[in-house]
């Protein structure tokens, strides 16, 4: 119940950032060292002092050597866990000008450039809500 009024009345400000990352029609996906074998769309938390397109920003050259061109707001993406939203996330559109990465590696475990249709499984929860967002400004 508490969790319930804390989102829709004191609404926490943006702990991370995502973004579909883009290179000629794939976009790039991830699988972290930490939190599971799932495969998600990069990103990370949002430092504090830092807004969530800076933040995206950074995450992305720290963690896969890209620089991001213009980056396009999609939305935002609730984090869930048991069905309690838990955070949230700026989610962000970018095109990357070569699919060539440099990983940290003490961050990801693998990456790699996929068509939407061909999403590697297993894939995190918030994988379709980004598509979803994405589509969404695409129309």
């Amino acid at each position: 119940m508490f969790t319930k009024f804390y989102f829709s009345k004191l609404h926490p400000p943006i702990a991370g950032a995502l973004c579909a990352v883009e290179h000629e029609g794939k976009f790039l996906f991830v699988r972290e060292t930490y939190g599971g074998e799932k495969w998600t769309f990069p990103g990370g938390r949002v430092r504090r002092n830092e807004s969530p397109e800076e933040g995206i920003r950074r995450e992305i050259k720290e963690e896969l050597g890209i620089v991001l061109g213009p980056i396009t707001d999609i939305g935002e993406h609730y984090a869930e866990v048991n069905g309690q939203k838990q955070g949230i996330a700026r989610c962000f559109s970018a095109r990357a000008e070569n699919q060539n990465l440099i990983l940290n590696r003490s961050e990801i475990k693998e990456a790699g450039w996929f068509a939407l249709p061909e999403v590697p499984a297993p894939y995190s929860p918030a994988v379709p809500k980004v598509i979803r967002l994405l589509e969404k400004i695409r129309k």
